[in-house]
């Protein structure tokens, strides 16, 4: 069966289907779309995963057509099994219901399509499509194995071509070896220079540019230099000795073969790794002749040399500490945090009587003149003036380098003077927060034993909260021993995490119930445990009550996943067993209008018309009643949501589906929302809907929607003027099948605005409308915005 045939309704060949199917109705139904729609074909039907196996196996089918839910096996299962053993069969997933998100799961799976069961009139072009991709998958397999196969020729060929090229190139290596030979007196004029030297001529890529050089003599220096012997070089190009040789090299050495004008190049190899002098000169047209010289070593010293007097100077100037560099002729030098301490620059510094306007008092300044001139060592506090005429407390040392320069060191104590002030205030507001904390505090020692393992610890400090809990005095515990105190501590996680964090120095922060001694009720505790120098400091908080009211939690959520689980059940029975019967109705009764309904009366006729109506209403009430249920259990899977595009999507959908009306919508300033997206969407394209379905006996029916953003939330509004309601039903507008209008006027299940109500709840946002009959209604709701 071809492309071409398949397209062809009445030259269509006959193909073998497979359907995994429970209910005979809805297998019978499938047969009878496909037959309908022209398709000859063989089918078998089967239930359950046995079956299913053996027809894949003995069947042969050229396509499969599964049910998602089966009584012990599913569609995903029945996926999975057929991509590993028959990857080429299309799978299409032919189920009563399933949500937009497991569709997808499906199909990223690898199913081909899916179609609803109460939707058949999809399944012919939908197994039309999949057989189509399956010849296409064919013939282009066929098209690859034909192209490795050319591949493969023109690669024979290629290495044919290759190894005639490798011979022409040695005999013209051999050729060039002869020439050598010829020029063994030209060599000996150079053999014995100590600086390399060498001989070449340029080469040049497709665009005259200069791209690399060939040796066309080389002398025992340069050979020793590079590592490569002249019978190694000559003939070669540069880039095949060197490769990453940079392009100023080509370039120097083309300017000099074709001007004739000699150049001294200095320029560091990355290929060698080293530092090079080339001296180039022309000897004859189109050849350039250089003198190599390793100079790497002179480089190298005169690059540390600029590298230690560069650091040198950086550490001066930005060491955290102060520097004076003081010559015998009097002229100082300053560093940055100099500077920066005193406010005095090096030109100010260096101006004259510096040390006089540092320290004014002349007393005092010859005290600092003595310190300085006698060479004492040792550090000294004094107080200088700085530049602002504040007093500068500072700590103070003098290095003689040599016998004309004196380096001081300085330190600016004023931080750390004003740290000690602090510290002892921070100390004393310590302690009192300490004792009025409701948090129990406590400083322990460690014991240890002659081989410097921890065996118990010394209570060295306990606030009143302590005291409290333990209904000890602080008095009486300081200085004992902990196991002393509270031997009910020995073994138990606190001790352990006392010993853990002693040893470690981490900090343990941990959670854990105590009985004993004085503490008789059982009390969870949560502890902080933190080196403290050589002590441990304790952080400990009564959380019973917390830790009551988790447990309470876990009970409800325990129950709360119980229940979920039921209704999850109920939800697929409902989905499985209560629509089942609802399509054969519905199904069946379309068999008997299309086939027998020329020999019906008109009475009949419409009687099952009524019929097939009523049972489209019904699975249409099941289906928003699953959506009310869904919305309400499924997890938020939030994200940031583009309202104004999501707004144009859905506002497109319901332009085409009704091409009749005359609709304008206003649009303006939707703010983006943190927000499910899929639940979003089904919220947003009811309350659109309901715009649309209650202005339709508007001549033309307006519907403005809008948004705006602040405090984290972004509320939006949907205003009509179509038939509104009276806001003393209010009370009903959100409940299930609470309608506000008889059904005669507008279609609908009453489920819509719940679903809405529940899916903004479950944002976390508020939802609200008001309206005149007669005159409209305007629906409010908000989210979390987007950040």
């Amino acid at each position: 069966m071809d492309m071409q045939n398949l397209k062809n309704n009445e030259s269509r060949p006959a193909f073998r289907i497979l359907i995994l199917e429970d209910n005979t109705l809805d297998a019978e139904l499938i047969k009878f779309e496909l037959r309908k729609a022209g398709f000859a074909f063989s089918s078998m039907v089967v239930e359950t995963q046995e079956s299913f196996i053996e027809a894949l196996r003995n069947f042969s089918p050229d396509i499969i057509l599964s049910d998602y839910d089966l009584p012990g096996y599913s569609g995903d299962q029945a996926l999975a099994c057929a991509k590993k053993n028959y990857p080429e069969i299309p799978f299409i997933l032919v189920t009563g219901a399933v949500t937009e998100e497991r569709a997808i799961e499906v199909l990223t799976s690898g199913a081909r399509d899916y179609v609803l069961k109460h939707r058949l009139d999809r399944l012919a072009p939908a197994v039309r499509r999949a057989l189509e991709e399956v010849y296409e998958y064919r013939a282009r397999k066929k098209a690859e194995h034909e192209l490795i196969k050319a591949r493969r020729n023109l690669e024979s060929k290629v290495k044919k071509r290759t190894a005639q090229l490798q011979k022409e190139i040695a005999e013209r290596m051999r050729a060039a070896e002869q020439l050598k030979e010829s020029e063994i007196r030209y060599r000996l004029l150079f053999e014995n220079m100590r600086d390399g030297f060498f001989l070449a001529e340029p080469v040049y890529d497709d665009t005259g540019g200069p791209a690399d050089w060939r040796f066309l003599d080389v002398n025992e220096a340069w050979a020793a230099m590079t590592g490569f012997p002249a019978k190694d070089a000559i003939g070669k190009l540069n880039s095949e000795l060197f490769p990453g040789v940079e392009k100023i090299f080509y370039e120097t050495v083309a300017r000099v073969a074709e001007t004739g004008e000699p150049e001294n190049l200095e320029a560091f190899s990355n290929a060698m790794g080293r530092w090079y002098s080339f001296r180039l000169f022309s000897p004859r047209p189109c050849v350039a002749a250089a003198i190599v010289s390793d100079i790497t070593e002179r480089r190298r010293e005169e690059e540390e040399t600029a590298r230690r007097r560069q650091l040198l100077q950086s550490i001066f100037d930005n060491m955290p500490v102060m520097l004076v560099l003081l010559d015998s002729q009097g002229r100082f030098v300053l560093n940055r945090h100099t500077e920066k301490v005193m406010g005095w620059t090096k030109e100010e510094a260096d101006k004259g009587n510096f040390l006089s306007r540092v320290y004014p008092d002349k007393a005092y300044l010859a005290e600092v003149m003595e310190f300085i001139e006698t060479g004492k060592t040792g550090w000294r506090e004094w107080v200088a003036t700085a530049k602002n005429g504040e007093r500068v407390p500072l700590d103070w040392a003098n290095l003689r380098l040599d016998n004309d320069t004196v380096l001081g060191i300085g330190v600016d104590l004023r931080e750390r003077k004003a740290v000690e002030a602090a510290l002892k205030e921070s100390e004393e507001r310590f302690r009192v927060a300490q004792e009025l904390s409701p948090d129990g505090f406590t400083i322990l020692r460690p014991v240890r034993d002659e081989k410097g393992r921890i065996v118990d610890f010394t209570w060295v400090y306990e606030n009143a909260a302590v005291a409290r809990m333990n209904g000890t005095d602080p008095k009486e515990v300081i200085g004992r021993r902990l196991l002393e105190l509270f031997p009910g501590h020995r073994g138990s996680p606190f001790f352990n995490a006392y010993r853990q964090v002693a040893e470690t120095g981490r900090q343990i922060i941990m959670e854990a119930r105590y009985q004993g001694e004085t503490i008789v009720k059982p009390t969870w505790f949560r502890i902080v445990v933190v080196s403290m120098g050589g002590d441990i400091a304790v952080l400990a908080q009564d959380i019973t009550g917390r830790k009551t009211a988790e447990e309470e939690f876990l009970k409800r959520t325990a129950e709360l996943e119980y229940a979920n689980k039921g209704l999850e059940s109920f939800s697929r029975s409902v989905s499985h067993d209560l629509r089942a019967p609802l399509r054969a109705i519905d199904g069946y009764s379309r068999i008997l209008l299309l086939e027998k309904g020329k020999d019906l009366d008109n009475e009949a006729e419409g009687m099952l018309r009524k019929i097939r109506d009523s049972a489209q209403k019904m699975d249409r009430l099941i289906n928003d009643l699953l959506n009310y249920s869904r919305s309400g259990c499924a997890t938020l899977s939030q994200k940031t949501v583009d309202m104004d595009a999501l707004t144009s999507e859905l506002w497109n959908e319901q332009v085409a589906a009704n091409p009749e009306r005359r609709m304008e919508l206003k649009k303006r300033c939707l703010p983006k929302a943190s927000a499910d997206e899929v639940l979003i969407r089904q919220a947003l394209s009811n309350l659109i809907a309901n715009a649309v379905k209650f202005t339709r006996h508007r001549d033309n029916a307006i519907i403005e929607i809008e948004g705006s953003s602040c405090g984290g939330e972004a509320v939006y509004s949907i205003k009509d003027n179509g038939a509104g309601f009276d806001m003393k039903y209010y009370d009903r507008l959100f409940g299930v099948f609470r309608r506000l209008h008889s059904e005669s006027e507008y279609e609908g299940t009453g489920v819509g605005l719940a679903i809405v109500q529940r899916i903004i709840h479950r944002h976390g946002g508020r939802i609200w409308a008001e309206g005149k009959p007669g005159k409209g209604a305007e629906f409010h709701f908000s989210l979390p915005a987007a950040d």
